[in-house]
């Protein structure tokens, strides 16, 4: 009996320590002026805030009762008077003449304390009694929605002249600048609105998903590709990326493990199968430059380096792109697979953004085709349109996309194998891709969102189609921690297109910023 005793209170206690869930604890940040209470947990946590006699009275959807604010409490008692934990609930009471402020971010409750007398955290926000302010903030708004950004941003920039350190107007003009494309005058206004007004979950919520984006970041990814005989499997083991005053700094190596069971042609004629293993990098660096921003890339992976270069501008009237590649590897069918393919490209492209609804896109590009054994395997023009549009403000989710993929093969080189007959080293092949499709977007929770697209494809040269499906995961595991999982089906482009590709991959991000 007495070992069914200790065995029930070992049990006991191993649940405690399981339902304890202990959290990291709390952070106390005081000034002349305020104190801040940051309560932080493992995982993201919901609460109902609601004001009893008693005080505060916070209500977690989780057990709380191990946290010990004993010192928090004697740390900020010329600001707070009680300070009670239960099961699931917090009870905070202020002193009379201090008001408190609670804000969530992911994993953290902040709560900021500060003397009723003092003017509040939100003394930058526009006054809605001031009519000039309200009226002029609303005009530019609805020139912004009416496609005159430029209109816009003047009308805001002049409210600004007035109000510099108004923070809702702050936000309206890094809002115009990021649907301009202009990422960077975006980040540095959010910024400032962030120092403005530091605990505003929308501020740094909208800070955070740029430098999500386009700031600091190392991720590794796996995938896994299937076209009839052909399988790629493709391992991503490093793709980084720094911003360095407002300079982006990029490299990746991947590692292409590719096996073809069918029999190819070289430009020997000889016919043969083949399990090979082929490497990629690149280095990239984007450099502001005036109203621009110009893009250098180094390639390797093939037998001979490659390089680049782009630049691009973002202004009111869209985004436009001028590239050149020279000698960039190019893995797109299994000859250029085995015989280590490349392409040379002149690229033109844009893109914008329509009524905060509609993103079109366009590119022409002029591209040549090689191989090691074959400098000039062919030669293409390749035409690229289409977009996508969102049915707001019925539902934010829900988009209808269109595209179309044409490209002209032309002089392709060819050979006599063995038995005398021409063959060609790059099967390449004309192509006029279309594709419609339903999208839907969910943000399951806070840390969890989906994303998926279901439609056709159809190729009017060759005349065949299929459906078209991808489904991509978000899983945000921790505040800088992301994972991601992504299943596509359809037609290839490039390769055989009697054939379906089935692709699988994943990738795991981490964010500095």
């Amino acid at each position: 009996m007495k070992y069914i005793a200790a065995t029930l209170l070992v049990l006991i206690m191993v649940m405690q320590n399981v339902y304890a869930e202990p959290d990291k604890g709390y952070r106390i940040t005081v000034n002349e002026e305020s104190a801040k209470l940051t309560l932080i947990f493992r995982e993201s946590v919901k609460y109902r805030l609601r004001y009893t006699e008693k005080g505060y009275l916070l209500s977690f959807d989780r057990r709380i009762a191990y946290l010990d604010l004993s010192g928090a409490l004697n740390k900020l008692s010329p600001w707070v008077q009680t300070m009670w934990v239960g099961y699931d609930t917090l009870i905070i009471k202020p002193k009379s003449n201090i008001s408190a402020k609670f804000n969530k971010l992911d994993n953290m409750v902040i709560v900021l304390f500060m003397p009723k007398s003092t003017v509040s955290i939100e003394r930058n926000t526009i006054d809605t009694t001031n009519s000039g302010l309200a009226l002029g903030r609303a005009k530019a708004l609805l020139a912004l929605k009416s496609e005159r950004p430029g209109e816009a941003r003047q009308m805001i920039m002049g409210l600004i002249k007035n109000s510099p350190e108004n923070v809702l107007l702050i936000l309206d003009l890094a809002r115009i600048e990021e649907s301009a494309g202009r990422w960077r005058e975006a980040l540095a206004l959010y910024k400032k609105a962030n120092k403005l007004q530091p605990y505003s979950i929308n501020i740094i919520a909208a800070k955070k998903r740029l430098l999500n984006a386009h700031g600091t970041k190392i991720a590794v990814a796996a995938e896994y590709a299937d076209v009839g005989n052909l399988t790629i499997e493709k391992a991503t083991l490093l793709d980084g990326q720094v911003l360095v005053n407002n300079t982006i700094f990029s490299m990746d190596y991947i590692r292409l493990n590719a096996k073809d069971e069918a029999m190819i042609q070289p430009i020997t004629g000889e016919m043969q199968s083949y399990d090979v293993v082929r490497h990629q990098y690149s280095f990239a660096a984007e450099i502001p430059t005036g109203e621009g921003l110009q893009s250098f890339f180094l390639y390797g992976g093939g037998k001979d380096l490659g390089a680049g270069w782009a630049y691009s501008l973002a202004n009111d009237n869209g985004t436009g792109l001028l590239g050149i590649n020279f000698k960039e590897p190019w893995y797109e069918t299994s000859e250029a697979i085995f015989d280590y393919g490349y392409r040379d490209q002149i690229e033109i492209a844009y893109r914008k953004s329509v009524l905060g609804q509609a993103i079109i896109y366009s590119e022409l590009s002029l591209n040549q085709y090689g191989l090691d054994s074959v400098d000039d395997a062919a030669e293409s023009y390749r035409i690229q349109l289409g977009g996508r549009y969102t049915f707001k403000p019925i539902s934010n989710g829900f988009s209808i996309g269109y595209g179309l993929d044409l490209e002209d093969i032309r002089n392709r080189a060819s050979g006599t194998d063995i038995w005398q007959q021409q063959f060609f080293p790059l099967t390449l092949e004309s192509r006029e891709m279309h594709v419609l499709d339903f999208g839907w977007h969910q943000n399951l929770k806070n840390y969890l969102s989906f994303n998926s697209r279901l439609g056709y494809e159809y190729d009017r040269q060759s005349e065949s189609h299929a459906p078209f499906g991808q489904i991509i995961l978000l899983y945000r595991i921790k505040q800088a921690l992301e994972w991601s999982f992504d299943f596509q089906t359809g037609l290839p482009s490039y390769l055989d297109r009697d054939e379906r590709y089935i692709r699988v991959g994943s990738n795991l991000t981490y964010f500095f910023d």
